[in-house]
This record gives structure tokens, C-alpha cells and sequence, in this order.
């Protein structure tokens, strides 16, 4: 009989490949054995020997109690993935990118037996579930009843992060390793997730990726698939999401009262009081028809000209918003000693690398070698009475420590 691994689940190694983006055929020559080996693993036909497993663990990076720990059913949003390309360049982009969403999923259970996030304070605006019946007057009216709902008035967002955060959303910011994949988002057992990419390195994209995300949790809510897998509905879908996160950032009242000249200065200006990009603004100033199609195509030239398409003004002054949601989770569980790094790690069965590249936590954040997080600051000397207390800017604080789920 030839000696096999005991528990090895199959299935875990079909994850383990699309995590490091690693094809059956480059896997099989680097293990010495045939695809056909490597199919019958992972069907389950076939168990590798000890060998074998020590060298898959190797060569994926994966500890080897990933492999042997009982498969998980995949976890099937409210709604899709919202992907900014659905093209097949990245296709293996998105299977690397879901993987490492489901560990971001396992993490965020763990951590909620033992902290209370915030609720979810997202209004339901019961968008169709026909996009094409989703008009631009529709829109407009959805960012403004959003805006409402969180008592944003018609000012600038201060923070954007946080104000979503303080509202129930899940915020990652992370590397996507796709030129094409910017972002991504979906609703999870009532909860929003947002997934921003860190490639742009840019304040501006990265408000606008975040509104534009939440523009399809709130608009797109009801939406199937089959939308999405169709090229012409696709595009549709995405177009009012880039409406929205518009609408919401700068909203119709406040953009007639102080865009007094349609010209690249005049948004220049603005874009430091309303943190939005120039080109997001010549946009706006289309959708709401303050621009003739003459007067747009002169303003995008100029735009071009001046190389604004690959930095525009103050893009290198204007701070990245930070999610601090899972950061501050993360921290208070360490202070408090309810678990440390290692008890997270072998928990989830994951390298801390794995655990903190998926919940956009800092490198060595939980390594056990590079000592615990130390010295920090107790937060929480009296119940807060509003986690969001009408304050845009205000950052999430959680429960104290008496209320931690034991």
C-alpha cells in the first residue's frame, strides 16, 4: 500500500493553487508527479504521501494543518462580485482575490465572538432588480437619500473610510496584483464588504474606487449575474456606479453653487476642499449637462495636455484614507489577552502573512517572533453613546472591554 497523508482534503489544494496563482501543470512538475496526480488529490481519488504533502506545503507556502483541515463551503454573497473587469486577463486575478476574501471572511468570524462591530446602518432603498430601469434622475435621488440617512448634508465627505466604517462596512485595502481589478465589493449575511486595491497609491482614485463600490451595494443590491455576464449590461452597471459615487461626493446642490466657471482652474480649486479628482469633477460637470459635448472635448484635451492623466495637482499632498476597523479589533483583542497573533494563525490555519495580506493589516502585525502589539492606549474609559454621532470623520471605536463576547 503506498503510504498516504491522512485527512488530506483535496479540495483545500485546488484553494491553495488559485490563492498563489499556481496552474495543476506548473504544480505537478514541481513535485515531480503527472496532472493526472494532482487532479486525483484534488477530487479526493488519490491522497499524497507524506513527501509529497511536505513539498506542496513548500512550495505553496501554506502550513500543513491548511490541508488537512475540513473543507469549507464557499461562502455565496447577497449579491455578486462586483468587479470593475470582467474580462478573461483577469480571471486569475479575481480567483486569487476571492480566496483571499474567504480568509478575510474566516477572520472577521473569529473576531466577532469576541467583539461587537458596528451595525450595519446602510439604507435600503429597494433599487430594481432590472439595471436598465435604474435612470439617472434615479440615481441622483438615491445618493441624496443616502446622504440624508447618514445626516451628511450637502458638504464634503471628510472621510470616507471612516464614515462607512462607523456604518457597519468591512473595508480592506490591499494589493489586487491586476492592473485591471481596482476594487470589488459585495453584502455578506447583511453586512457590506469593500475590497480596495493599493496598486493607484492615489487619494483621489481611492475615494472615488470606495464610492463607486458603494455605489452598487446600494444601487445594485438586487441584481443577478446574469447582468453581469452580459457585456452590454455590464457596462451599464458600471456607468451608474461611477454616476453615483459622483452624485455622493460632490451632490447636485453644492456643485451648482460652487462650480462658478466650467474650466480646468475652477476644479483645480475645488479639488482640495472636496478631495475628488479633476477628471471626477469634469464628469460631474457632464452628467449634470453644465458641459456642451464641444466644451468637454476642449476640457479633456487641455486635461491631456497638461499630463494631468498620469498626476494631476496636489495628488501627492492629499493622505490615503486608512481602514482602522479590523486594525483596532486586532489590537484590543491583543491587549486584552483574549487571543494573540499565534492563536489567530492557528486558528484560521494560515501563515500571519496570509491573515494579514487579507485583512489589509501591516506586515508582522501578528507574527509571534516580532513581539506582541504593546502599549496601547485604552480607548474605551466610558460607553460610547453613538458610534457615529451625525460625525462624518470620525473614526469606529468599539464596545469596552466588559462587553467583549466571552
Amino acid at each position: 500500500m503506498k503510504p498516504s497523508t491522512p485527512g488530506f482534503m483535496g479540495a483545500n489544494l485546488r484553494r491553495a493553487r488559485k490563492a498563489r496563482n499556481v496552474t495543476a501543470v506548473s504544480l505537478a512538475d514541481k513535485l515531480g508527479v503527472t496532472k493526472q496526480a494532482i487532479s486525483n488529490y484534488e477530487s479526493g481519488r488519490q491522497t499524497p504521501s507524506p513527501e509529497i504533502t511536505e513539498k506542496i506545503c513548500e512550495i505553496l507556502n501554506f502550513p500543513v494543518s491548511f490541508f488537512l483541515q475540513k473543507s469549507r463551503e464557499i461562502v455565496v454573497g447577497e449579491t455578486p462580485h462586483f468587479y470593475r473587469s470582467m474580462s478573461a486577463a483577469t480571471k486569475s486575478a479575481r480567483e486569487m482575490a476571492e480566496e483571499k476574501f474567504h480568509w478575510l471572511l474566516d477572520f472577521v468570524t473569529l473576531t466577532e465572538m469576541f467583539i461587537e462591530f458596528p451595525s450595519v446602518k446602510f439604507p435600503n432603498i429597494n433599487p430594481p432588480a432590472d439595471p436598465t430601469k435604474i435612470s439617472d434622475e434615479y440615481i441622483e435621488q438615491a445618493s441624496f437619500q443616502v446622504r440624508h440617512y447618514w445626516g451628511l448634508g450637502d458638504g464634503p465627505i471628510s472621510n470616507s473610510v471612516w464614515l462607512l466604517e462607523n456604518n457597519g462596512a468591512i473595508i480592506v485595502r490591499r494589493s489586487l496584483e491586476a492592473e485591471t481589478l481596482d476594487a470589488f465589493s459585495l453584502w455578506v449575511s447583511g453586512r457590506p464588504y469593500i475590497i480596495l486595491g493599493t496598486d493607484k497609491n492615489c487619494a483621489v482614485r481611492s475615494r472615488f474606487d470606495l464610492a463607486h463600490e458603494l455605489g452598487h451595494l446600494i444601487l445594485h443590491r438586487n441584481i443577478s449575474d446574469i447582468y453581469l455576464n452580459n457585456p452590454k449590461y455590464f457596462k451599464l452597471i458600471e456607468d451608474q456606479a461611477s454616476r453615483f459615487a459622483g452624485a455622493i461626493q460632490f451632490p447636485y446642490t453644492s456643485f451648482s453653487k460652487e462650480v462658478k466657471k466650467t474650466n480646468l482652474e475652477m476644479f483645480r480649486l475645488l479639488k482640495r476642499r472636496w478631495k475628488l479628482s479633476i477628471a471626477m469633477m469634469i464628469k460631474r460637470a457632464e452628467h449634470l449637462d453644465f458641459l456642451n459635448e464641444e466644451k468637454a472635448q476642449s476640457l479633456w484635451r487641455s486635461y491631456t495636455r497638461r499630463g494631468w492623466r498620469t498626476n494631476e495637482p496636489f495628488d501627492d499632498e492629499l493622505e490615503i484614507e486608512i481602514p482602522k476597523l479590523i486594525k483596532n479589533a486586532v489590537e484590543l483583542l491583543i491587549k486584552e489577552g483574549i487571543l494573540s497573533g499565534a492563536d489567530i494563525s492557528n486558528e484560521l490555519n494560515l501563515h500571519h502573512l496570509d491573515i494579514e495580506d487579507s485583512a489589509g493589516l501591516p506586515i508582522h502585525f501578528l507574527n509571534p517572533q516580532a513581539g506582541e502589539v504593546i502599549n496601547l492606549r485604552h480607548r474605551f474609559s466610558q460607553e460610547p453613546k453613538d458610534l457615529f454621532n451625525g460625525k462624518p470623520g470620525e473614526i469606529v471605536q468599539f464596545p469596552s472591554p466588559s462587553r467583549l463576547r466571552k
